[in-house]
């Protein structure tokens, strides 16, 4: 090192696992020493004891965050070089920490290794500065300052980048949306003009694309080249990012003049590869363009492992309620499969008064739930073959909230468990459980309340015998404007008398 011979470095972060991990890295080395700090006003106690030299801080943490405390450092000792780890950079707060007096940034998730890198770079800038401060020539300092200005900017320009990339790639998306975007977004921070994602296939070793993006309609081929595909594959075999540049020599037709591709890992196993392509001789990609790219490939493989367990997590969960189901359904011979037809029906009657799909899918759900509060009602009134008495009449009724809150409970949707608790809910307000009416109602359980009480209708019951759907269409009529809203109430009896909806669903 160009500055020191030691350094004491303090590490401060409110996670334990990034302060064990400079520990076990720093504590066998012969050029630093490592403290830490868990919070700011521990560091400050920490920094007055035992004086370090540098000083690495998360951004957010509660209480007293990285800025605050990198403020109250510097008003100690000014001259200290301070780094902030952040996981979440924002143009706001890259200037303010700069303001402050921050030597630098380094993003998480990042290598440990690269800490050597990041203090060598911001001792080198020290170095600088004391050197500009003991420039007598006015000249010579203008200059160095313009250097500092010219790294600030870049500086700058790196963490609106990456608050780019966090921003865009959103965890939320589903696959196709989320690849689409990865091509788009891959152009945009590269300045390329057209983008492919191939998917690798295990069995074959092949890739085959799976999106792409181009800039122009004339580059908007969804067929890869045959050396695109090679690059790319060249890219999975180094595990490590593949460039190529037109020779001209080599009689090749494109209008392609340079291409980078990188391999996209889970968990260090190739998934695939991105590609960018850019157009115009001289038009190459940069160190920071491959920097921005593996970060991309990095973040938006991270929202594809995440969506997957989130996937598996909710799969497993909708299994497990939907076992539930059956196990009501099997108490109740009566009433076998009638969540899944009142869940057909509605979808059915959804679709045909314009539901989104987010509107169906939710239809298809609580239909499939609906009556899943009947667990927690007694055989001996669920399946008596008399009708009910007050008493038990009062006990059924407490099903939707029994079903509500064991939906609730899982963490599913504010809306999932309404369209639930409502569903037995009457335009007139003389439903349950809390005798709301009209518009009041949700209108899905608006919808699934018609589609309920027609396979009610249809279905033989322990207390008495189904009716046909002529006359179960007819009682739905009657009842339109008291029971039922109105127009849900007409959109089915349509759908019947076309034949849409029929008890044989």
């Amino acid at each position: 090192m160009s500055m020191h011979d030691y350094l004491k470095i303090l590490a401060v972060d409110d996670d334990p696992g990034v302060l064990n991990v400079f520990k076990t890295y720093f504590e066998h080395s012969d050029q630093y020493s490592i403290v830490t700090a868990s919070d700011g006003p521990s560091a400050l106690d920490v920094f007055s004891k035992e004086q370090p030299d540098f000083l690495f801080t998360d951004l957010a943490m509660p209480g007293m965050d990285g800025i605050a405390l990198s403020k109250r450092i510097l008003e100690m000792d000014n001259t200290i070089p301070i780094v902030v780890m952040t996981a979440y950079p924002s143009m706001e707060s890259t200037i303010m920490a700069l303001q402050t007096g921050v030597s630098d940034f380094i993003v998480k998730p990042f290598k440990i290794r690269d800490v050597d890198f990041i203090i060598e770079k911001v001792m080198a800038q020290k170095e600088i500065m004391v050197e500009n401060l003991l420039l007598k020539s006015q000249h010579a300092r203008k200059k160095e300052l313009e250097k500092i200005n010219m790294e600030l900017a870049a500086t700058v320009e790196e963490m609106e980048k990456l608050n780019f990339i966090l921003r865009k790639v959103d965890w939320k998306k589903n696959s196709g949306e989320l690849f689409d975007q990865l091509t788009n977004i891959s152009c945009e921070i590269s300045g390329g003009h057209l983008c492919y994602f191939q998917l690798l296939d295990d069995s074959t070793g092949s890739l085959y694309p799976l999106a792409h993006h181009a800039v122009t309609e004339e580059l908007d081929n969804e067929d890869v080249p045959d050396f695109l595909d090679a690059l790319a594959k060249q890219s999975l075999d180094k595990a490590g990012p593949a460039i190529w540049g037109k020779d001209p020599a080599s009689g090749l037709i494109t209008p392609l003049h340079a291409a980078v591709s990188i391999p996209f890992n889970i968990k260090d196993k190739p998934l695939g590869a991105i590609t960018v392509c850019k157009t115009g001789p001289g038009n190459g990609f940069s160190e920071q363009d491959l920097h921005y790219l593996s970060f991309l490939g990095k973040r938006a493989a991270l929202v594809v492992e995440n969506t997957a367990l989130y996937e598996n997590l909710c799969q497993n969960l909708f299994s497990t309620l939907y076992a539930f189901v059956e196990a009501i359904e099997a108490r109740d011979p009566y009433t076998k499969q009638h969540s899944a037809r009142v869940a057909d029906i509605s979808c059915i009657i959804g679709e045909h008064l314009g539901c989104s799909a987010r509107e169906l899918d939710l239809l298809d759900f609580s239909g499939k739930l609906h009556d899943i509060g009947k667990i927690g009602v007694r055989d001996k009134i669920l399946l008596k073959q008399a009708q009910l008495d007050e008493e038990e009449f009062r006990i059924i009724k407490t099903h939707p909230e029994i079903g509500a809150n064991i939906v609730g409970h899982m963490g599913l949707l504010k809306e999932e468990t309404q369209v639930i608790l409502h569903h037995h809910e009457r335009w007139d307000g003389q439903g349950y459980p809390n005798k709301v009416g009209g518009e009041d109602i949700p209108f899905l359980s608006r919808i699934m309340s018609v589609a309920d009480a027609f396979d009610a209708l249809t279905s033989d019951r322990a207390y008495r015998k189904k009716v046909d759907d002529a006359a179960a269409c007819e009682i739905i009529r009657k009842n339109a404007g008291a029971q039922f809203d109105p127009v849900v109430a007409e959109a089915f009896l349509d759908l019947a008398a076309q034949g849409k909806v029929t008890s044989a669903l």
